[in-house]
């Protein structure tokens, strides 16, 4: 199941495997949920992930990027997928 990351889902980031996040995020792990729990609300980051057996398998991370005159463009900030090929951001 795709759907918008809650602060509880966010949490199950800690256990979710990515042998990539330090190649790409320069921070620790915990530092990057807390980040994430911190903006969770926050309408310019748009947080989606896929559920499985209510264990989170994969997740993206997209921001704002809105500048005038175009009213909405976002942009892909990290991204930790499986299948989620499927999502459809329109």
């Amino acid at each position: 199941m795709i759907k918008k990351l809650e602060a509880e889902d966010i949490a199950k980031i800690l256990t979710l495997k990515d042998d990539d996040f330090k190649k790409v995020i320069n921070c620790e792990l915990g530092q990057w949920v807390q980040f994430l729990m911190q903006n969770v609300e926050n309408k310019e980051y748009f947080m989606m992930g896929e559920i499985e057996d209510n264990n989170l398998v994969g997740y993206i991370i997209m921001v704002d990027a809105s500048l005038q005159p175009v009213s909405n463009s976002a942009h892909v900030f990290y991204s930790k997928t499986t299948g989620m090929t499927k999502i459809k951001l329109y």
